[in-house]
Order: C-alpha cells, then structure tokens, then sequence
C-alpha cells in the first residue's frame, strides 16, 4: 500500500516561514559589497572579498617610493599594506633575503671609502658588520650621514644601537682633515679625492664587479603579474633612478712612469723569464683597462748590447712586441735617452710604433709631428696625449726638419693644448723633467705644469723623476710632477708604481696607485707594509685640493 505525505496546516506555515528566512540571507549576501563600496572605487574594504587588491609593502620603504605607491594606488583603485596579512597582489621589498618570484626594481650602490691618502685597501663583510657597531677598523673612524644611516639600518640588524650619526657637512669635513676616517657613500658622491675599499674582494670600480654578493646594494624587488609590474616601475623611474651604477659607463686609464722597455737588468730578465717576469696581476690591470699608456725611452738597436747598469738605453724589435702584448695603446718617446744609440734609431722606433699600431705622442719626425696630439678613444670618450721635454741633451729637441722630442715654451704649450681640447674630452700632458732620484721640485715644474691646467690639460703627469714627486689631486684636474718608474732599469732603488684613473660617465671620479716592487726576478704589485712604506713615500708630498 503506497504512503501518502500530507502536511497539516500548522506545518506548512512553518515551511514557508522558513524559506523566507532563507530567502533573506541569501539576498544580505548578494547586498554586502554594494553597501560597503567606496565612492570613486571598483575596489570593496571587506576583509576577504576576493576583488580586494592590496600592494604590500615589506621593510624599511623609503618615502620617495611610498609617495609614488600611493600615487599609483589612488590611480587604478589599489589598496597600499603596510604589514597586515592581506592577500598580496603586489609586493614591494627592500633589501630581503628570499628573493625567490621577486624581480629587482631598482638597485643603489653604496661603498666604504676613505681619503685619497688612505692606507686601508680592503674589509670583509664580516669585519663591515662588526665594524658598523663599533665605528672602528683598523686604526680609522668610521662614520656616515643620516642617507647613508636609512640604508644601514635596512640591512644590517646591528645598525641603530648606540652608532652616531652625522650631517653631511659633517662627513665631508672629517673625512678632508683625516686620512683615518672611513665613511659610506652611494656610488654618485664618488670623487677623485676618495679611496674605494673592497669588500670580499669586489670592487664597484672594476669591470667585472657584481652587486649580487655585494653588502652594499640596497635592492628594492617586485612580484606580482608582470603587466602591473612594469607600470609601477615606468612610474617609479620618473622620480627613483632605477640604478646609480652601471659598469658599462666606467672607463679606465692606466697611466705608468719612467721606463726604458727592455734595457738594463730588464734585458736580463727577459732573456731568463720572457714577459713572465712582469708578475700576471701586474699584467691584468694593464691588460684590462681601456687605455694603457707607458713613456719609452729605449729606442731600437740591432744588436742591443748593455750592461745591466748602463747609462744608454737600448731595445730590440723583440722587445717592443712583447710592451705592445701587455696591452699598451699609446707610448710617450721624449725621454732624453732616446738618442744614445743613434738619431736614426730613434726614427726606427717610431716607424715601428706606426706599423705596429701604437701611437706615440711628446715625440716624432719634426717638431709639428712631435706637438701633434694624438686621440686615443674608449667608450666613446676621446682622450688627447701631448708631451713635451725640458732635459739635455738639447740636440735632441724636434727642429722643423729633424725628428725628436717636442720642446716647449708657454706659447707652444698653450697652443697644443688648445688644438688638443677641441679635439677631445680629456688632455693628458706629460713632461720630461726634474733630476733623477730627486723628489724636489724645480721652480719651472710647478709653473708650467699650473700653467697647463688654466689653458685646458686636464691631467699633468711628470717621467724622468724614478721617484716620486708631489702629487696634486682635484675634483676635476690632477697633477703628478713625478709617476716614479715603471718597470726598474737597474737594481738602483726606484720608487715604482702605476695609476688606473677611473672615468664615469666620462667624470673621473676615482685614482687608484698600485705600488710596484722587483722582488728576486719579478716585477711584480707590492703588499702588506713594503705596499705601505711606497705609499706613505707617495703621500709625503701630497696635496687634495
């Protein structure tokens, strides 16, 4: 027998009632986001609506960005969150260690730097991070401003107990009185008159350097869908450079003192070790720059015979092969033993120099050819080399028909170096003057090398000396009276190093001195306190303007 259902009256107005409660919550629901709207935005504020969308920020923001964040939000109906738990649709951090889904926004250098004169070359991150709390490395204060003080503070967990902090001004002023102050800058403050430490080894000053390991980058990152991405950072980037360094705009110019390139105790070396006897990090900072510059005053003589203390300097074609390996590019002939062996061997040397492609400059076939600068260009920036000679013999001077070394008087001088500066962006003088082994200045140095900055040389450098001799360092021009000696012609005790100027953006910004030293058979970069005891030697007569 089938079972009937049939509902009494009572229950029937119980169902109904019932399914009109239903009715009514469903209908609250559907109601929620349009009660809750903002006015001016497609965007609801109820925590958990799927089409809330939130940028979060992670760490110390700094307030440039967050000004351009909120601009951006206000914009396209975004949510901006400074820590909560929102569901993140973009994300926006600074200086984290998971990286993972993240891609990089903009990247700012920093670097410990100390004066020119400075004997600190390197730190590691682990003594940085000791050294921040303490305000002490090796005998230097180190101390930084309040820009410098935000960047710390959002990466280092140490940074903000007890450390004092300083004015700009501040800085500036203890760093120009003291060789012992150390101080971290962005990379854009880098000047001349700074030396740049590295850290494990990295160095923003060289080609190769990589802020992926480097303690200094403050990274800002991104994540989130890459169409909103890219607008953030188009906008970012109107106000918020996307990076204060680029290694593609550094140029580099190494600049050496006296050298006779094959002659003397070379000769012996050579015949022994071959180019090896010049040590291989010797050779790479020559090799790696983008122009190397060496005054050779040895001229061609076949056959070369010497003692390893002969007063005449002579080289083979031999020779001159293995100076253009090393990576030179232009050579400076007005030495004043260019001619022991023969006038002619002279024009020998400089027809090889041109039909092997290096330039020579300060010398030539007559004295037009001698006063002529000669452009050597790196990174389209055009660098003009002139010379000229102040030392006996006399009849080794250029006439207007006989090759030689360029003589100079103001009136020549002024006059090449106002042909070099229309023709270039940097003019380099060299001068063959001052005494052997005599670090004093004679009073015609000091004119015409002053002289020389007010009609336009940017850069004065002094051979002849194999020693140093002052050296006057500027935001803008230098001069070196006396580079020392580059590679030793004798066992007589020279004074040795070589220079790596550093341009950015066509700016210098940076001097490097790498001191040489012959130890045994091999000429090779100093270290430890013999590389200290030759800087101390250069620093004795130095002057930052």
């Amino acid at each position: 027998m089938p079972i009937t259902h049939s509902l009494t009256d009572k229950e029937n107005k119980k169902f109904r009632r019932t399914l009109l409660q239903y009715l009514l919550v469903i209908l609250a629901v559907i109601s929620l986001p349009f009660l809750f709207k903002d006015k001016g935005s497609n965007i609801t504020n109820v925590k958990g609506i799927k089409d809330v969308k939130y940028i979060c920020l992670t760490g110390e923001i700094q307030p440039a960005y967050i000004g351009i964040l909120n601009t951006y939000a206000n914009n396209n109906g975004y949510q901006i969150d400074n820590g909560s738990n929102a569901d993140c649709y973009i994300t926006i951090a600074r200086n984290i260690k998971d990286i993972n889904n993240y891609t990089r926004l903009t990247n700012k250098i920093y670097m410990v730097v100390g004066r020119f004169d400075n004997l600190t070359s390197d730190i590691s991150t682990t003594q940085l991070k000791e050294a921040l709390i303490t305000q002490k490395y090796k005998g230097n204060n180190i101390i930084w401003d309040t820009e410098t003080d935000d960047f710390l503070k959002s990466s280092f967990e140490t940074i903000g107990v007890g450390q004092k902090v300083y004015t700009q001004e501040e800085v500036t002023s203890s760093l120009s009185r003291s060789p012992n102050i150390l101080t971290i800058i962005p990379f854009e403050k880098l000047t001349n008159k700074h030396k740049v430490l590295s850290i494990d080894g990295l160095n923003p000053l060289e080609k190769d350097f990589s802020s992926l390991r480097y303690p200094l980058a403050d990274k800002y990152w991104i994540s989130g869908p890459k169409d909103v991405r890219d607008s953030i950072s188009k906008l970012l980037y109107t106000t918020v450079p996307e990076t204060n360094y680029e290694s593609k705009k550094l140029t580099t110019l190494v600049l050496t003192g006296s050298s006779a390139f094959g002659s003397g105790i070379q000769q012996k070396l050579i015949n022994q070790r071959g180019l090896s006897f010049i040590s291989q990090s010797l050779r790479n900072i020559i090799e790696t720059a983008d122009i190397a510059q060496i005054n050779n005053e040895a001229s061609l003589s076949q056959p070369c015979v010497q003692s390893e203390t002969s007063s005449k300097y002579c080289t083979t074609q031999e020779n001159l092969k293995l100076l253009k390996s090393l990576g030179f590019d232009i050579v400076g002939v007005n030495g004043n033993h260019i001619m022991d062996i023969s006038y002619s061997s002279y024009i020998d040397t400089l027809n090889w120099y041109k039909a092997n492609g290096l330039e020579y400059y300060a010398g030539g076939l007559n004295s037009s050819d001698a006063c002529t600068p000669r452009i050597v260009t790196a990174n389209g920036l055009k660098f003009a080399f002139i010379g000229f000679n102040f030392l006996y013999p006399f009849s080794y001077y250029a006439t207007k028909t006989t090759a030689g070394s360029a003589n100079v008087d103001l009136n020549i001088m002024k006059e090449t170096i106002s042909k070099a500066r229309k023709t270039s962006n940097i003019v380099i003088m060299d001068m063959g003057w001052g005494y052997e082994y005599q670090s004093n200045l004679l009073n015609y140095q000091t004119e015409f090398a002053q002289k020389a900055l007010d009609y336009g040389a940017d850069i004065v450098i002094g051979t002849n000396s194999r020693v140093f001799q002052k050296t006057k360092i500027g935001d803008d021009k230098s001069i070196f009276y006396g580079l020392g000696a580059f590679l030793p012609q004798t066992y007589k005790s020279s004074l040795s190093a070589i220079y790596r100027l550093t341009f950015y953006n066509g700016k210098p910004v940076n001097t490097t001195v790498f001191p040489i030293t012959l130890t045994g058979n091999t000429v090779e970069l100093a270290s430890g306190s013999q590389s200290d005891t030759i800087l101390k030697a250069l620093y004795k007569q130095l002057e930052i303007k």
